[in-house]
């Protein structure tokens, strides 16, 4: 088992490799009947706090560049601000955000076929909104760091988006979104993942993921 797992691909050679897409089309399968039902209006109608709970869709900067429809699930007390973003509200949102419930909507863009992949893989790069890029850049550049996007960039569009991603921590970091220091957090992190990543390196992820979110929880319920 050791042997076959450090025959697999890492770094740039695993972003698409056949391996990943079969572990794709794992998750797809097996996480889509959880997906509709922690994901489903009827989990989120539970509490007079959310009236009322939306699915949208939007244009995100996938693989190569190319845009594709994100599917999202939106509160409408807290509607997405122009960064993407939107909070929760409520024990019951804390509770489907600290533990990034709301996210798994998002299997629907990952394939069941590893021979014909999707948009979307289970961990990858968090996709992003092309009005978010175009600030990234703005900011960065405004500071010189204008070298440090372009190489972020080069390297995001060459990686499939994912559900969940080293980024996915910084919205536990403390970091405020749209600050230098956020984008260059972004940078690093995304750009180790295209260099580094491998088998192992999704699922410790995967790890920090769940952590990060129980963390997260506890502190809300505790406040």
């Amino acid at each position: 088992m050791l042997a076959e797992v450090q025959a697999l691909p890492v770094g740039p050679m695993w972003h698409d490799s056949m391996q990943k897409r079969q572990e794709d089309a794992y998750y797809a399968t097996q996480l889509e009947e959880m997906a509709i039902r922690l994901t489903g209006r009827t989990l989120l109608a539970l509490t007079a706090e959310i009236p009322a709970v939306k699915i949208i869709s939007q244009k995100r900067v996938g693989l190569g560049g190319i845009l594709f429809e994100l599917l999202k699930a939106q509160h409408e007390d807290n509607p997405d601000n122009p960064l993407g973003s939107s909070g929760p509200a409520g024990p019951i949102a804390e509770f489907v955000s600290g533990l990034a419930m709301d996210e798994f909507i998002q299997i629907k863009h990952i394939s069941k076929n590893p021979d014909n992949p999707s948009d979307m893989s289970f961990i990858g790069v968090r996709p992003q909104m092309p009005e978010e890029i175009s600030r990234m850049r703005k900011v960065m550049y405004a500071h010189g760091y204008g070298k440090e996007f372009n190489t972020w960039l080069n390297r995001y569009c060459q990686m499939r988006p994912g559900i969940f991603g080293p980024t996915s921590l910084l919205e536990h970091s403390g970091l405020q979104k749209g600050t230098l220091d956020f984008y260059l957090a972004r940078a690093f992190m995304d750009s180790w993942y295209y260099e580094n990543a491998s088998h192992e390196v999704d699922k410790f992820i995967c790890m920090l993921v769940a952590v990060a979110g129980a963390k997260r929880l506890r502190m809300g319920l505790a406040a």
